[in-house]
């Protein structure tokens, strides 16, 4: 037998937080009186500056900024979806990874591919399921967070080469923040 387990690893759902768009009022202008509008996007406001804004499609948008109704300041904005990134453990997606490797991961990373995009986007893995097949036997493990916990962890410390693990119902969220 060859000194390696089998991994698969997939995402199952992905939660984007929305877009915020804050408004800074010019010298002379109370910022009570701006609004914004932008045609396609769904706007929540939440405070007299600041805007949730989503948008359904990728493609170019004319985002007005309006004073008392009429139009004070017109700018494109360009929106692209953020494609579903990959769970990684031991730097594979899936396949055969030397069972040492496995031991020495310290958990599941979210991973976004070939997105070309000017935004700081982070993604978080906010819970995941793994299954260990040995010889047949199931043991499987729901663990909070990216980090193995201490159950996870004691099961990956038992690897034997042949073992197949799956990490599968992978929740992760993108924000816009490092925390």
């Amino acid at each position: 037998m060859d000194n390696t387990i089998h991994l698969m690893a997939s995402i199952n759902y992905i939660s984007a937080s929305k877009n915020p768009i804050t408004l800074h009022s010019l010298n002379g202008i109370n910022i009570k009186r701006l609004s914004l509008q932008i045609k396609g996007a769904k706007i929540e406001k939440h405070e007299d500056s600041l805007y949730n804004v989503r948008i359904e499609k990728s493609g170019k948008y004319e985002m007005v900024v309006l004073q008392d109704g009429k139009p004070l300041y017109t700018t494109i904005l360009k929106s692209d979806h953020v494609p579903a990134c990959e769970a990684m453990v031991a730097s594979k997606i899936t396949g055969k990874v030397p069972f040492k490797h496995i031991r020495a991961e310290l958990g599941v990373i979210a991973h976004l591919p070939g997105f070309d995009f000017d935004a700081e986007i982070y993604w978080h893995i906010d819970s995941f399921r793994m299954i260990r097949i040995r010889n047949g036997l199931e043991t499987e493990i729901l663990n909070k967070g990216a980090s193995f916990n201490t159950q996870t962890k004691k099961i990956i410390n038992d690897t034997e080469p042949g073992d197949i693990y799956f990490f599968y119902f992978i929740i992760c969220s993108a924000t816009y923040d490092k925390e």
